[in-house]
């Protein structure tokens, strides 16, 4: 998909972003159905080169385990399960972002 049909036409996100959506076959993010409270947020993917700075400076080993709270489409564990040897899960709420 193109950037801005992937919703990566937002400042921060960029080639690297689409490339990583691509490599990890990731499709636009459904609709939630949960209700969201007042507080709440939409859901908005954390820039591809901000989880590799992230992974980068964590070095995570065989020994580490990486846990995602709100993981959203699991793009954070999806990546350090392909890039590294650190055990990653993602935990979410929202049933059509786990579904996806």
């Amino acid at each position: 998909p193109t950037a801005a049909r992937a919703g990566l036409d937002a400042p921060g996100y960029d080639a690297l972003a689409a490339l990583v959506d691509g490599l990890l076959a990731a499709a636009p993010p459904p609709a939630a159905a949960a209700p969201r409270e007042a507080e709440m947020v939409g859901y908005q993917p954390t820039p591809a080169r901000v989880l590799l700075a992230l992974l980068r400076e964590a070095r995570p080993s065989a020994d580490d385990r990486i846990v995602d709270l709100g993981a959203g489409l699991g793009r954070l564990p999806l990546l350090a399960a392909l890039l590294g040897e650190a055990a990653a899960l993602g935990v979410e709420i929202e049933p059509a972002y786990v579904a996806h």
